[in-house]
């Protein structure tokens, strides 16, 4: 029986007054399941429905996701719960001839995404869909699965480490080495998010799977074939993925919003706030993601029972997918690009030209001769064979070029082939370290050359080719995840420290000893949508030290960065100096760091011993010192406030060595002359309170003119310059750079 007569007959049976089945046409789009459009007549008239089902009707061996049953009785769900949803009218039980899949009302709307994002149809509808697209997301956490046992049962449970190790064992089995696959697997388990929450996940929520009408918005969410149960924050990180903004790329959203937008409808129905960082994980992730799904879409064309031309073709855009991870986390200089080359083949006609001649004759007369899935298949062999002229041109300079660069890189000489499988064993069991000198260059590199010949018009190429000084603004995502305390960061270079860590994307424990500055800090930076909160006090007093850390792991579940700046003078020669001046310096300059680095060692011990386990290696955390050329060089005046400095040099130097088996940066920053308020150029004197004791802030106009002209710059360091030095030790570019002091003099 043909699948019309199939389809016929089953529906006799199950609508109320058919007469007739008048067309079934399987449409274009479904590169993993089949979608048909199914009209009838009945009693009531015409009716149009749509028939979902897997490909050739039955599942295969490779099938991902619950089953179609499953996602019939999720889109009833949904659908009770307030998410656009069309009716499903009937299910298949895989005993009528049909396969598997159901049947549901057929709406109408615009599903593809590139129209979504792009036409002119659809531009005042855009500005709201990202906002709707969160409250929809909301919706959908909110269901309670467990409410039907058998459905929770059929759902796959996914924490985010053995979600990335089961796609990674699976693509290891496809027998194709691609590194940066392998380099970002190894990036995921070294940055999970902390969160533990489990609810209902789409897992494939994304334009082009939403259906859209311009008056109304979403009346639709499609697709749910790999549903499951995991982190929510993956949906919202796979909206977000730039493989599905169809070309709009400055628009994170499906090409057509934005996260702050998309973040606001989600935490204004679920009550919760996002945790940026988890999304950016699942951006990241979604990528990785996909990356192997195209890949698996060849698995499918050579084992699979619907060898469709579209599975090939959409296996090569594996390297689109692999060019955004390049861009989220290694971005940098593209290298040079390959040029085209000249024809060397002296036959008539040459290779080249009977591909072209084929590829025309598709484009130009099977498409307009023939309609619907066709006609798009037509399209998309045509699309293939443009991937060869490219792959006949570029690819062998691309694989010399890899080759040489992966002797480079493993400092030996072999077969490219035993190179790149080196490479990706390596990444596999760890043995290559992700910071191992020219591998991000490497990658990045090698696959912009192959999204150079797979599809150079993706807008992912586009980006990391003009990657410039503007693109390393870009890099400002380099502490997403990240949990920074600050001591002395309401005012002066503490305050420039905490906005410019914050700006990198690291969640900030702001200190100062009035709450007024700190919390003005914590403002400025949740304005400008980073995470903070404030944590008053001084950091002499008993218990700060353990209060301080304790703030940042109950707020943010972590800590990474300890930034040990509080501080502040109180001069006096040796004579005139009292006992209370002296240890009033030694305890805020070397006592209090002492304390906080003690406070914070047992969970550093004990989380680094975690990461181990879990993810072969320890996550880089850093300590940043302040120390000052007083204490490296001495300044008279200031017995107190050199030894103190002095002191934390050598505090630093030994507990670079202490903790470098936990894989923890420690080094200091010494300042010379920084423009805050203590080293103002003054001649009056100016008197502030420090802990119930009158201290002089300022220095003379003249000194201050004496200094400048000492340093080679000629003039002072700013606050921002200063707090830049202390980050520069924060970021992952430093993370060999360990038991260091670094002067910061203008020169001097």
């Amino acid at each position: 029986m043909d699948l019309g007569k199939a389809v016929e007959t089953f529906l006799r049976e199950r609508i109320d007054g058919f007469i007739r089945l008048d067309s079934c046409d399987r449409l274009s789009g479904g590169a993993s399941q089949e979608t048909h459009r199914v009209a009838i007549e009945t009693r009531s008239g015409k009716r149009l429905l749509a028939f979902r089902r897997a490909p050739g009707g039955e599942p295969g061996t490779d099938r991902v996701g619950p089953g179609l049953d499953v996602e019939a009785a999720l889109i009833r769900l949904a659908r009770a719960a307030g998410v656009p949803e069309p009716e499903v009218v009937a299910v298949l039980d895989g005993s009528e001839g049909l396969g598997h899949g159901f049947f549901m009302e057929w709406l109408e709307g615009e599903t593809l995404g590139a129209r979504i994002a792009r036409a002119d149809t659809f531009a005042s509808t855009r500005p709201r869909l990202a906002r709707q697209c969160g409250e929809i997301l909301a919706r959908i956490h909110a269901i309670d699965v467990h409410a039907s046992p058998v459905l929770a049962e059929r759902l796959q449970q996914w924490t985010p480490d053995s979600y990335i190790r089961e796609l990674w064992t699976d693509y290891q089995g496809f027998g194709t080495p691609q590194p940066m696959i392998d380099y970002t697997a190894r990036w995921l388990l070294a940055n999970l998010p902390a969160s533990d929450r489990v609810a209902l996940v789409h897992n494939d929520f994304r334009n082009g799977n939403l259906m859209i009408r311009p008056d109304e918005g979403i009346v639709a969410v499609l697709d749910w074939e790999v549903a499951c149960l995991g982190d929510p924050m993956r949906d919202l990180g796979w909206m977000c993925t730039n493989s599905w903004r169809f070309g709009v790329s400055e628009l994170p959203v499906g090409g057509f919003g934005t996260y702050d937008d998309l973040f606001a409808g989600y935490e204004s129905v679920s009550g919760t706030t996002v945790n940026r960082a988890d999304v950016h994980f699942w951006e990241v992730f979604g990528s990785f993601w996909w990356a192997i799904g195209c890949l698996r879409m060849a698995e499918r064309w050579r084992n699979g029972p619907d060898r469709t031309v579209e599975r090939p073709g959409i296996a090569r855009r594996s390297s689109e997918c692999q060019i955004d991870c390049v861009n989220l986390i290694i971005p940098g200089p593209p290298g040079t690009p390959i040029g085209d080359t000249a024809a060397t083949d002296l036959n008539m006609p040459r290779l080249s030209e009977l591909t072209e001649s084929v590829r025309d004759f598709l484009r130009q007369d099977v498409m307009h001769e023939t309609e619907g899935r066709t006609s798009f298949l037509a399209r998309v062999a045509a699309n293939s064979l443009d991937i060869v002229l490219r792959e006949t041109a570029q690819g062998p300079e691309h694989q010399r070029r890899s080759h040489a660069g992966l002797q480079d890189l493993l400092g030996r000489t072999g077969t490219y082939q035993d190179l790149l499988q080196g490479l990706v064993d390596g990444l596999r069991d760890g043995s290559i370290p992700l910071d191992l000198p020219g591998l991000a260059a490497h990658l990045r590199e090698s696959v912009i050359r192959q999204v150079a010949i797979d599809q150079p018009g993706y807008s992912g190429y586009t980006t990391a080719m003009k990657f410039d000084h503007e693109q390393e603004e870009r890099l400002m995502g380099m502490l997403d995840g990240k949990v920074a305390i600050v001591t002395g960061s309401g005012r002066g270079i503490g305050r420039e420290v905490a906005l410019q860590l914050a700006g990198f994307g690291a969640s900030v424990v702001v200190n100062d000893l009035d709450a007024g500055p700190a919390d003005e800090v914590v403002a400025e930076i949740k304005a400008k949508g980073g995470k903070a909160v404030a944590c008053a006090g001084s950091v002499t007093e008993a218990g700060f030290a353990d209060r301080f850390v304790s703030t940042a792991i109950e707020s943010f579940g972590n800590l990474h960065i300890i930034v040990n700046n509080a501080g502040y003078t109180w001069d006096a020669v040796i004579q005139k100096m009292s006992d209370d001046q002296f240890d009033a310096m030694i305890d805020v300059h070397l006592k209090a760091p002492w304390q906080i680095l003690k406070a914070a060692s047992e969970f550093i011990r004990v989380k680094s011993k975690e990461e181990v386990e879990k993810q072969g290696g320890a996550v880089i955390r850093k300590v940043v010192n302040i120390s000052s050329v007083s204490g490296t060089r001495g300044n008279a005046g200031q017995t107190n406030y050199a030894a103190g400095k002095a002191g934390v040099v050598g505090l630093t130097k030994a507990l670079a060595r202490e903790w470098g088996r936990y894989q923890v940066n420690v080094n200091a920053v010494a300042f010379g002359l920084i423009e805050t308020r203590l080293t103002e150029a003054t001649d009056e004197k100016k008197m502030i309170e420090v802990e119930g004791n009158k201290v002089l802030i300022g220095v003379p106009v003249q000194n201050i003119e004496m200094a400048n002209r000492m340093i080679p710059m000629g003039r002072g360091g700013k606050p921002s310059e200063a707090a830049g030095a202390v980050v520069m030790l924060c970021l992952p570019l430093s993370d060999y750079v360990s038991g260091q002091m670094l002067e910061v003099t203008g020169g001097n």
